[in-house]
């Protein structure tokens, strides 16, 4: 790929995770983590946790906790959201990654244990989500705790 579609997405990545929402919706990851994202084949880009906030790098993470691979048109959509609502855009993140379209299907790969993840924070995002993401989780299958445990455990690699 070129450097233009690497410098494409990664301003585009740097846009998402600069909006306030996104900003929240990190909030509670733990200082140090990195997730890996590629756009499309661009990437891998590193979303890490620092002081001051979440933030994107130009550079594959050292050891990411998550992978995650986005097409260029699930990115489009989740910049195209206007909310201030961290529940409205967890909902889009879950219907990307559990879209029929291989053209909008965000996959994600997790590469620690559950032990892990709730050190770093992670399951401290689901609670800012409330009831919207809630319901649709629940409209998915995962009524629990136990059944969103179990999805993540679906999700390592």
């Amino acid at each position: 790929m070129s450097d233009e579609q690497t410098e494409r997405a990664l301003d585009k990545l740097t846009r998402l995770f600069d909006r306030p929402v996104c900003q929240k919706g990190t909030g509670p990851l733990r200082k140090g983590v990195e997730i890996a994202i590629t756009v499309d084949e661009e990437g891998p880009f590193t979303l890490k946790k620092e002081r001051s906030g979440a933030v994107i790098l130009p550079s594959a993470p050292s050891k990411p906790d998550i992978v995650v691979t986005v097409p260029q048109k699930g990115l489009d959509r989740l910049l195209a959201l206007s909310t201030e609502d961290v529940g409205d855009i967890g909902v889009e993140i879950l219907k990307l990654v559990t879209s029929q379209d291989k053209d909008t299907r965000m996959t994600l790969k997790v590469k620690v244990g559950m032990l892990t993840m709730v050190r770093n924070g992670y399951l401290g995002v689901l609670p800012l989500g409330g009831t919207t993401v809630m319901k649709f989780l629940a409209s998915k299958g995962f009524t629990g705790l136990g059944k969103i445990k179990q999805g993540i455990e679906s999700l390592r690699s």
